[in-house]
């Protein structure tokens, strides 16, 4: 079997009858799973123990109410793309051990809360990750993140967004650029300050941002360049300069 959809919105559903569909596609050398939940459940256990042990998964996206229970003994060698959308029972521990048991993985996408990962701190550690996409918010008013962790030599794709304004935001754009050597697309969906701490993370970032650092990038998009202040001016100049390799630069004109 090359894909196996299954979306679940009715709630007359049994947790075992879920788990045989899923392990009897997994059986059959399965390359792509698409999971949705979408309805409550008071047992979101449902992805079956087979999951964490398909050697022919390419492919797997989850999506809605859904909890990772990974074993000790599991491996998933083929596992190239995971896209991981939760609404709940979302905790940092699973998706690191489910990572550390995907030794090819390249495509990784992540939307969760800030409070639902280990209270803000936010780790990825794959060797082998070419492309990382984050998407972070928080129900908790006034949560902030402790930290972002990202330890992946191979990376060259990495969108961030995030809702939330950070405290040393300033810092942020301009750490995420001198630990990316290897970075060849950067994608700002937006960024949204009041003037002065605006101004201060646009400075920060061109002061401190070595020219090395930008020589591999070669896409630039700024999603929502729109009010063109002038503070967003020096930054694009910054990273159009004439130094630089870019081939492609979206929504600059």
């Amino acid at each position: 079997m090359e894909s196996f959809h299954l979306v679940l919105f009715g709630s007359s559903l049994s947790t075992k009858d879920i788990e045989t569909w899923l392990a009897t596609a997994l059986s059959r050398n399965l390359r792509e799973l698409f999971l949705i939940n979408e309805y409550s459940n008071e047992k979101p256990n449902i992805l079956p123990s087979r999951l964490y042990t398909c050697k022919s998964l390419v492919i797997l996206k989850l999506r809605g109410e859904i909890r990772l229970d990974v074993p000790r003994l599991s491996c998933l060698p083929s596992l190239k793309t995971f896209e991981l959308i939760l609404d709940k029972y979302f905790q940092g521990g699973p998706l690191r051990r489910l990572l550390s048991i995907c030794p090819v993985l390249e495509n990784l996408l992540v939307n969760c809360g800030w409070d639902d990962y280990d209270k803000g701190l936010i780790t990825v550690t794959v060797p082998s990750l070419q492309r990382l996409t984050l998407y972070l918010h928080s129900e908790t008013e006034g949560m902030l993140p402790r930290g972002l962790v990202i330890d992946s030599p191979s990376l060259k794709y990495l969108k961030l967004r995030d809702r939330h304004q950070w405290r040393d935001s300033s810092n942020l754009l301009a750490r995420l650029l001198e630990d990316s050597p290897n970075l060849r697309v950067l994608d700002i969906f937006e960024i949204d300050h009041d003037d002065r701490d605006y101004e201060e993370l646009i400075s920060t970032t061109v002061r401190t941002v070595r020219e090395s650092v930008l020589s591999n990038l070669r896409t630039f998009n700024w999603s929502r360049y729109f009010e063109r202040r002038p503070q967003e001016m020096d930054l694009a100049v910054y990273i159009l300069g004439e130094k630089w390799s870019l081939k492609d630069c979206n929504n600059l004109v």
